[in-house]
């Protein structure tokens, strides 16, 4: 599967992680996509790429789970997982919360833009809120994605209940 880049267009990244992943043999549970290997500018329900994603966990009666990069107006984004099930719009989708400082945002950026140059993080991530869980393959599943799994105390927050497997999304 393609290893996606900031350098890489978008499109073409989605496209060989689908066209890879439609060769899955069967039966499977889970097709799992890496962080950032779907990028919109929209949200990922209403685009072409989740009509995809939703035709992909179709045909392999499997759900599949991505991580999505969905741009928001004024400089802002949404680093998430996102879940299709069979037959079903996504599902599930979780926002990641623990960000990336001077890679995902930039702490104090309306001062310290006139200190030195913020143009390698232009954008701005939103920081999720809900707990760090998500309904997968039939299973609730603790998620980090990338650096969340640096924080203990974080992946914990998603076995609280009754949650039967953790997942490291994207590490």
């Amino acid at each position: 599967v393609a290893t996606p880049s900031a350098a890489q267009d978008p499109a073409r990244v989605f496209l060989d992680h689908f066209r890879e992943s439609s060769e899955v043999r069967d039966p499977v549970d889970l097709i799992l996509w890496p962080e950032d290997s779907v990028r919109v500018a929209h949200p990922i329900a209403a685009s072409e790429y989740g009509s995809a994603m939703r035709t992909l966990a179709d045909a392999h009666q499997a759900d599949v789970a991505a991580g999505v990069v969905e741009v928001r107006p004024r400089g802002r984004f949404r680093n998430e997982l996102v879940v299709w099930s069979p037959g079903a719009t996504p599902v599930e989708a979780y926002d990641k919360r623990a960000r990336v400082p001077f890679g995902e945002y930039v702490p104090g950026r309306s001062w310290l833009r006139h200190l030195v140059d913020l143009s390698a993080v232009p954008d701005d991530a939103i920081a999720g809120t809900r707990p760090p869980v998500a309904d997968v393959a039939g299973h609730r599943m603790a998620v980090a994605i990338s650096y969340e799994a640096l924080f203990p105390l974080h992946v914990r927050d998603g076995f609280s209940g009754s949650h039967e497997l953790s997942l490291d999304a994207f590490y």
